[in-house]
């Protein structure tokens, strides 16, 4: 719970808005302002409150990717119904949860949201990106062999079934008996069941000939139909095609011969490149399949404005990062397994965030600092605990409605937020039986441009954040 004031120096917090706002839209040469004390979600609040008044791409850059998802959905609900906009949605673009010495790929989740991530970045007018140090320190496939690698289909086109299935094949979709997660592909006669990066559900093409007849989103359990669909964008599973692969076989076997790697090893490798398919850990091949990489910063668009929070702690995180993996590469070295050095795969400490000065920037620091440029008071409320209750005792909301009507006599709006309209209705029902009576808002008075401090009318309302 955090209680969200503008310090001394600042009027109201809708000036500390006004002064970010004003410094984004001036771009000056000295292009990073500096904002100290808030914490919590009182940081995703701030920044939805700048989208609200002036939206630009934006990337959110935080120490861990373990922050950064949490970051993502704090601003998912700050944004509210904004959010659902195709102009203004939030993606979370994690880091591999593979390392490079562990022989592992990574999972098809962590491959899809990448995907969808730096295709925002490239097509959508005001993208919103939330990751991590961490992420930002892997080198990825070029936008050019990106692009070349998405694929329009509509209804009506003249597509052969058959170019679908080698275009999955080629880009990283398993073939299996039942479409149920991203990255899957299943063929049934004219029928292909598909799940592409950026569907919310698999969609199912069906072929007349080399014609698309119809597409239809479906529940991967019930098989039921949704809806139907006139247009998809398919985005590839990884980020090299298997032709790609095939072709850098003598580059990867000429690097084989280089190193002092275990016969073993050598023949491992080998045999899967002649196979022509998937292995753990292939994606760590990529240096040897494009002759330069490139970096998420470098997909961003012009007029991008980064915040970064907690900038300290992500340098720190960068160059724990790096302790591990030259560790993780020498035991893996001396194991004699083949690894890419790390280098190729990933950006120096430095370089991961120094591309920042080449944007607009925010920077959102948790303690007050005495060089930051405005200073906004963010208060942890701690005092709201779970209940134990013994079996069969009556449990009671008076702890609750207690601490309510608290900040309500101080002046403050408090949101209590449910998953549903029906616990909606029935946290509703409990509260009268305490002489509280709140109304249902289904969207939050935050985003109607009032001041989060105004109002003490007893509304569902909040203390500046998250209730």
């Amino acid at each position: 719970m955090n209680e969200v004031q503008a310090s001394a120096n600042l009027v109201s917090l809708s000036d500390a808005l006004e002064t970010t706002a004003r410094f984004i839209r001036s771009e000056p040469a000295q292009n990073v302002i500096r904002l100290a004390g808030l914490k919590g979600a009182a940081r995703a609040f701030f920044i939805a409150r700048s989208l609200d008044h002036a939206p630009r791409p934006t990337l959110c850059l935080l120490p861990t990717d373990k922050d950064a998802e949490a970051f993502a959905e704090d601003l998912r609900f700050f944004l509210g119904r904004a959010e659902r906009t195709r102009s203004a949605r939030v993606r979370y673009y994690p880091a591999w949860d593979v390392s490079i010495a562990e022989g592992l790929s990574p999972s098809n989740e962590v491959l899809a949201a990448q995907i969808e991530g730096l295709y925002d970045l490239l097509a959508i007018e005001t993208p919103i990106l939330v990751t991590s140090a961490e992420a930002l320190l892997q080198r990825i496939l070029p936008q050019e062999e990106f692009i070349t690698a998405t694929l329009r289909l509509r209804i009506a086109d003249d597509f052969p079934l058959s170019e679908l299935v080698e275009y999955c094949t080629q880009w990283g979709y398993r073939r299996v008996p039942l479409v149920e997660e991203k990255g899957e592909i299943s063929v049934r006669g004219g029928i292909v069941d598909l799940f592409p990066p950026l569907a919310q559900h698999p969609l199912r093409i069906e072929f007349v000939g080399d014609t698309i007849e119809t597409m239809r989103s479906f529940d991967p359990v019930s098989q039921r139909s949704i809806d139907s669909v006139d247009e998809m964008m398919i985005l590839p599973m990884r980020f090299f095609s298997v032709a790609r692969l095939q072709a850098a076989r003598r580059t990867i076997e000429e690097a084989l011969d280089e190193r002092e790697i275990a016969h073993r090893e050598q023949k491992r490798i080998i045999e899967n490149l002649k196979s022509g398919l998937s292995f753990p850990g292939v994606e760590f091949f990529l240096p040897y399949l494009y002759p330069n990489l490139e970096q998420v910063s470098e997909y961003m668009p012009r007029g991008a404005v980064v915040w970064a929070i907690d900038p300290a702690q992500q340098a720190a995180v960068c160059e724990t990062f790096w302790d591990q993996i030259v560790v993780r590469t020498h035991a893996a070295l001396e194991a004699g397994r083949f690894i890419p050095a790390p280098e190729q795969c990933y950006l120096s400490a430095e370089d991961a965030l120094g591309w920042r000065t080449a944007f607009v920037s925010a920077e959102l620091r948790s303690l007050e600092t005495v060089d930051a440029d405005c200073t906004i008071t963010s208060t942890l409320h701690t005092g709201l605990k779970a209940v134990t209750h013994t079996a069969g005792a009556e449990k009671s909301l008076a702890p609750l409605v207690g601490q309510v009507r608290r900040w309500q006599d101080e002046g403050m709006r408090v949101y209590l937020t449910v998953s549903s309209q029906r616990q909606a209705a029935h946290l509703q029902h409990l509260l009268l039986g305490y002489e509280l009576k709140l109304p249902i808002e289904e969207d939050p008075g935050w985003q109607d441009g009032q001041e989060v401090q105004d109002g003490q009318d007893g509304q569902s309302g909040q203390d500046g954040q998250d209730g």
